[in-house]
């Protein structure tokens, strides 16, 4: 009966991405698909431009940095904040800026305030200070991008800047950020448990623990 009540059935996402899904339900309402080369584009206003340009004025930041976006809502989704410090100090020793951002929950700003203090490396910590357009912008012009499972990472990649995205419990078949420039990372076993979650079923059954530097 509950079938039979709706007029058109979308399929399932199966192993595919959520965006193929969604076109999908299109077709299925008879409504043409775009063409085969789905690129995301994310128009930035020259306004914030111009302040993101302020911003790295006053950070004396140059074109040579890259953009380390640390946090996400679900602590699941987070990595050791001892890895982020091994890569900081890493692409410090070679030169290279880091910049850390986050959204403005205090939480999130203080995840980055302990990532700092791990560090030997001057950063640049924007924690809260950013929009989510002045994120895009900032991203749009860095080296590279490194982020979680959250939405700097489609961020990232509507602004066609390459890295890497660290994906745990979610299927990044389904849910990684639409764009080949953005490689994504995640666990695979699900048969192994971190010391720091314990023998967990659930939640904590796909956390980052298990992906190393």
């Amino acid at each position: 009966f509950w079938i039979k009540s709706f007029s058109s059935i979308s399929p399932e996402a199966g192993d595919g991405h959520i965006v193929k899904r969604n076109l999908a339900a299109l077709k299925t309402l008879g409504l043409t698909s775009i063409e085969e080369k789905r690129e995301l584009s994310l128009i930035i206003p020259q306004e914030i431009k111009n302040r993101i340009e302020e911003i790295k004025k006053n950070h004396r930041l140059d074109s040579n940095y890259c953009v380390f976006h640390t946090v996400s809502r679900r602590e699941t989704k987070l990595w050791k904040k001892e890895s982020f410090k091994q890569l900081i100090d890493h692409y410090g020793d070679q030169g290279l800026k880091v910049v850390l951002t986050s959204g403005p929950d205090e939480k999130e700003i203080k995840y980055l305030k302990d990532i700092e203090k791990l560090t030997k490396t001057n950063l640049i910590n924007l924690g809260g200070e950013t929009r989510l357009i002045e994120l895009a912008a900032l991203i749009k012009d860095a080296k590279f991008f490194l982020g979680l499972d959250s939405v700097a990472s489609h961020i990232a990649a509507a602004v066609e800047t390459k890295g890497v995205a660290l994906f745990g419990p979610s299927n990044p078949n389904n849910w990684r950020p639409w764009s080949d420039k953005l490689q994504v990372i995640s666990r695979r076993r699900d048969e192994e448990f971190c010391q720091t979650h314990g023998h967990m079923e659930g939640k904590h059954k796909k956390c980052l623990c298990y992906i190393n530097p």
